[in-house]
């Protein structure tokens, strides 16, 4: 759900919000500008050496169906659905910010990351470094959504997150949790959003 609000803030920036569609009245320079930028974004570039569009949200979506039908991983296939769902945002297809229906809770995403992390093919100590980051992240998380009861919060479903909450959190992630209000390392905060924007 982070995920999805970074994108669409990508999205407006680009003036390519559903939101910022031009008027049916406006200029047909406007309107061609702007379903030119948005096919841009959506498919990417034409390859002319493998004959295909690439670096788009489409690419990205051929990319996770070609991984999850290898691997049938459950994560893959949240991506691929979220992928997917932004894509039918993006062109005006889905109204709503619900990437699936089914989305996991708290709890639940964080198990199943801790897995991916654990099946990784890293050092030991990498490994645990990234599970105590994750799990620092998931209780400031579940801190939040449960509105001071982290065990509420970790029984949020994924896709009932808030904006006002993901806000909140990303105030409270830029400050050291030792109470100092030292504001964190502009690297440390990089990440971290990786980590739970991953998840």
């Amino acid at each position: 759900m982070l995920n999805f609000y970074y994108f669409e803030d990508r999205l407006r920036q680009a003036r390519l919000h559903p939101d910022q569609k031009p008027d049916i009245d406006s200029p047909r320079e406007v309107i061609q500008k702007f379903l030119r930028d948005r096919q841009a974004f959506a498919y990417g570039s034409w390859d002319t050496t493998y004959q295909q569009f690439d670096g788009g949200l489409y690419d990205e979506i051929h990319e996770l169906a070609s991984e999850y039908d290898q691997t049938g991983d459950p994560q893959t296939k949240r991506k691929l659905d979220a992928a997917t769902h932004k894509l039918n945002f993006l062109m005006g297809k889905a109204k709503n910010r619900d990437a699936c229906t089914d989305a996991p809770s708290l709890a639940v995403a964080k198990a199943e990351y801790l897995k991916h992390i654990e099946n990784k093919a890293s050092p030991n100590e990498s490994k645990k470094d990234e599970a105590r980051r994750l799990d620092r992240l998931v209780n400031l998380l579940a801190f939040i959504l449960g509105g001071g009861d982290p065990r509420l919060g970790l029984q949020r479903s994924i896709a009932s997150i808030r904006k006002g909450e993901v806000t909140l959190f990303l105030e409270r992630l830029g400050h050291r949790e030792d109470g100092s209000g030292t504001l964190k390392a502009p690297s440390t905060i990089g990440r971290e959003l990786q980590t739970i924007s991953t998840m």
